[in-house]
């Protein structure tokens, strides 16, 4: 075990663990994904792009792109989806740049016709599947602007509702949406410290 895993503190309730191996990971998420527990595991390494290269070969891994949409009035677009809160996003197809993606699913799942592309937001990780297909999605979040008021959810995508929420209603909404989509409006307040005027 080196020196800086001993002197790392993990959050209350994870699993520290010393990384050794691609055997050792691949048991490690088999072991994840029978357990009918929550279990919270932190890996060490003092070869952070080895462990990375070593968790994307265990999956098929797909590009996605997405968007957090604002309307003129400050509000953000949100789908609800799988019983959980959502922002539109989907696969990237083709011969599309990942913008082209972003701003066509944003149109598909929400009946948009004008969206207008802004600023990169963050990229999030997440992973799905079963044991014997597992993926892992990269998906790339854009901030977007439309006007139109309209919304049609796209119910083949498994799209129940779309809501204008304004900010003071966004806490809310992401006190049942997946972890990544409160990085992306993390992302956003840190967009909007930066692009905001200074008073002085």
């Amino acid at each position: 075990m080196d020196s800086e895993l001993l002197d790392f503190e993990p959050q209350e309730g994870y699993e520290l663990l010393q990384y050794t191996s691609k055997k050792q990971l691949q048991e490690l998420i088999e072991t994840l994904e029978k357990s009918q527990d929550s279990v919270d595991v932190c890996l060490h390494s003092s070869d952070l792009a080895q462990l990375w290269a070593d968790f994307k070969s265990l999956h098929q891994v797909i590009t996605a792109g997405g968007g957090l949409v604002e309307n003129p009035a400050g509000a953000l677009l949100f789908i609800y989806r799988h019983k959980q809160w959502d922002l539109p996003k989907g696969k990237k197809e083709k011969g599309e740049s990942i913008e082209e993606s972003a701003v066509r699913e944003v149109q598909e799942e929400c009946g948009l016709q004008q969206v207008v592309l802004g600023r990169k937001l963050t990229t999030t990780w997440h992973t799905f599947g079963s044991p014997e297909n597992r993926k892992l999605k990269k998906s790339v979040w854009f901030h977007m602007y439309s006007a139109q008021q309209e919304l049609i959810p796209q119910v083949e995508e498994g799209i129940s509702k779309i809501r204008w929420v304004e900010p003071e209603g966004v806490a809310k909404k992401l006190q049942k949406a997946y972890p990544s989509i409160t990085e992306v409006l993390q992302a956003y307040h840190r967009m909007q410290a930066v692009i905001a005027p200074n008073p002085d």
